[in-house]
């Protein structure tokens, strides 16, 4: 597997990364990279996208430090973003990457993160 790079071909570290639940359709990696720089710098943004290349509702954060993704998982708790008109953009970040995670993160995440990924299941 290849290490996820930014568009300037650098290699992004897992340590900076953040899981984006519950897009709206219509979120852009340049809406979403703008919205996160009141944050600190957005080192890169990856909507996942589906065959048809529709949004499924989810991508990844790569923020250029730590401390920005703490600072950005520190404010999505507990009831996430408003980012394109869509309530309740969650996140979640893993301080640790070990099996014994410890997240920074409120039971609504998680919740809304199988929620997305559901209605995405449904409209297809």
């Amino acid at each position: 597997m290849s290490a996820n790079k930014n568009d300037a071909g650098e290699i992004l570290h897992d340590s900076n990364k953040c899981f984006l639940a519950n897009l709206g359709y219509k979120s852009t990696k340049e809406t979403l990279s703008a919205f996160f720089s009141q944050f600190g710098e957005v080192d890169h943004v990856k909507v996942i996208y589906d065959g048809n290349g529709d949004s499924r509702g989810f991508g990844f954060l790569w923020m250029k430090t730590k401390e920005d993704c703490i600072k950005v998982a520190k404010a999505a708790v507990p009831n996430g973003f408003t980012i394109d008109g869509r309530y309740g953009v969650h996140l979640n970040y893993h301080l640790d990457k070990n099996p014994k995670m410890k997240h920074i993160q409120h039971e609504k995440n998680l919740k809304a993160a199988r929620d997305a990924v559901a209605h995405a299941q449904q409209a297809h």
